[in-house]
């Protein structure tokens, strides 16, 4: 699932995973559960973590979820939802490094 950033937010108009910083006294769940309403309007339970990648300072943790509920994108942050492959993510123009970065590890992986 990848979405491509709305017009008000950073780097707007490229794709990335669905996620967002982890807040003070948040675990990475609770925050992948909160950002997964926030942006798409699901309810995501957290199945296992599938890969970390570091980007400078910060690391980025993918992982597999199951989802429930409408998908009802918030149009301030997202402007479109993509299902792709990994193979299309890395071959797509508009993938941010970071979305790079993920795939190629889920890629390897596979």
């Amino acid at each position: 699932l990848q979405i491509r950033r709305g017009a008000d937010v950073a780097h707007p108009g490229l794709l990335c995973f669905p996620g967002g910083t982890v807040e003070p006294g948040e675990s990475l769940t609770e925050a992948l559960v909160r950002e997964a309403a926030e942006e798409l309007g699901v309810v995501a339970v957290a199945r296992r973590p599938l890969t970390v990648a570091p980007v400078g300072a910060i690391r980025l943790h993918a992982w597999e979820c199951t989802v429930s509920g409408v998908l009802v994108p918030d149009p301030r942050e997202v402007a479109e939802v993509l299902w792709l492959t990994t193979e299309q993510i890395l071959a797509h123009p508009d993938s941010m490094p970071s979305s790079l970065l993920v795939a190629g590890e889920l890629h390897e992986r596979r």
